[in-house]
């Protein structure tokens, strides 16, 4: 796309540079991590720098080109900034709802497996005591933390928004 001049607009040059490097991220070798890192932070330095960038599309691709190379926490701040200009965009709430729930998910995960690698196990000894009242299981301190509580219920809120959305129009 042009301007009236017959130029490429810096718009179209960033997401046409965007989907480059989500592409790119699909296929992302080891080798390449450095020059494809060192690529994301020039452009997302335009892009911050830039006001006439700060546009909810850009804002939608860069955070697809960071969730496509699993860095979910920098997707998720992009689609948290993408909001901040449009509190109503559908595609950064679905995404940002996702990534949410799905690294809560992983974060309740990894707790349960270290959980797990840090207990020692027991050796079984016959008991020599009288059988009694079974005992039953202490609950765990927290079986989610404040921190993954929060940013799964914020996930649910922003896709249960959108669902909202599509059921209205």
């Amino acid at each position: 796309s042009t301007d009236s001049n017959g130029q490429t607009t810096t718009f179209h040059k960033v997401m046409e540079r965007l989907r480059y490097l989500c592409r790119w991220a699909s296929n992302l070798g080891k080798e390449d991590w450095d020059d494809w890192y060192d690529a994301m932070e020039r452009i997302s330095t335009r892009i911050h720098k830039t006001p006439e960038l700060h546009h909810v599309d850009i804002y939608n691709q860069l955070g697809m080109v960071n969730a496509e190379a699993g860095n979910f926490d920098g997707a998720i701040k992009v689609f948290r900034s993408t909001l901040s200009i449009d509190a109503t965009d559908h595609l950064a709430m679905e995404q940002l709802g996702n990534l949410l729930v799905r690294t809560a998910f992983q974060m309740f995960k990894d707790r349960q497996e270290k959980a797990r690698a840090d207990k020692p196990a027991e050796p079984k000894q016959p008991s020599t005591s009288p059988p009694g009242p079974r005992k039953t299981m202490a609950a765990p301190r927290e079986s989610f933390t404040n921190v993954i509580q929060t940013r799964l219920d914020e996930g649910i809120s922003f896709l249960e928004r959108v669902v909202a959305m599509e059921v209205s129009d």
